[in-house]
């Protein structure tokens, strides 16, 4: 039976400032579920993932407020560059798991092939030199061991209108710790990323002001970007210098998610 606020009669005589109010609020409460389904469908994608390739005691690296669900049989410790306080504030969140100090890019302080699982989401482009900060982290892992990680996909990200991270760039950050190519990750950022998050334009001249400045300061940016393809590039790429196999990546919503076992 058809419900009488959806005949069209019904609306035929409201007001028209009514009318704007009701369609404002119903997009509002759209948009909402959206991003609530959203969100449990990447949780659902990323316990399957959990289910299937981890246990034992693991670290996962950047959790936050939103740490990966775990199977049963796995015992996870956390670990962040910031600490407590500072994540509270950077994720504008009283709910982040509180961590342990471990930088994801070195893993200093982590013993060698010491844990059954390292997990990282949405970490790895925060980090300036990826195929080393992945080779650390497998070093870190028994034999057998798995990374388990989820990389954002920039095209549904606000880094879409920026330049594919090549994998010519990916070596050379292998190289100088990401040196050479940090300037570059900065312009793009101002150039591309700053007025989607700002609606400011910046003049050519700010851009470099700004990004030299960045550089001395350590801005935190998303130093690389990759797609599915450009991922499963780089992991080929990361497989010529350690026995591993990789499972993915697999997208989902708007990230890729990858498994690596260190053979």
């Amino acid at each position: 039976m058809t419900r009488h606020d959806e005949d069209p009669l019904f609306w035929a005589n409201r007001d028209h400032g009514e009318l704007t109010k009701l369609v404002a609020e119903l997009h509002r409460q759209r948009n909402t579920f959206n991003e609530s389904m959203l969100g449990k469908t990447v949780f659902a994608a990323r316990k399957a993932c959990a289910d299937m390739f981890i246990g034992g005691i693991g670290l996962e690296i950047g959790a936050g407020s939103r740490p990966w669900p775990l199977p049963e049989n796995a015992t996870c410790r956390y670990g962040d560059v910031l600490d407590d306080h500072q994540l509270k504030a950077y994720h504008q969140d009283d709910g982040v798991v509180a961590p342990h100090h471990i930088n994801g890019q070195t893993m200093e302080g982590i013993s060698r092939c010491s844990l059954d699982f390292i997990i990282s989401a949405h970490v790895l482009e925060h980090l300036r030199d990826p195929l080393g900060a992945l080779l650390n982290q497998i070093n870190c892992l028994k034999h057998g061991g798995v990374i388990l990680m989820a990389v954002p996909d920039m095209r549904y990200t606000w880094d879409r209108d920026r330049p594919l991270t090549t994998l010519k760039h990916f070596e050379d950050d292998l190289l100088d710790g990401g040196k050479s190519t940090l300037i570059d990750a900065y312009t793009e950022h101002l150039t591309y990323v700053h007025p989607l998050l700002t609606g400011d334009s910046l003049t050519q001249a700010e851009i470099s002001r700004q990004a030299e400045e960045s550089v001395i300061i350590g801005t935190d940016i998303h130093y690389h970007t990759w797609t599915t393809d450009s991922l499963d590039e780089m992991l080929a790429r990361l497989a010529r210098d350690k026995p591993i196999r990789v499972h993915g990546p697999s997208f989902c919503v708007n990230e890729n998610i990858v498994a690596i076992r260190k053979m």
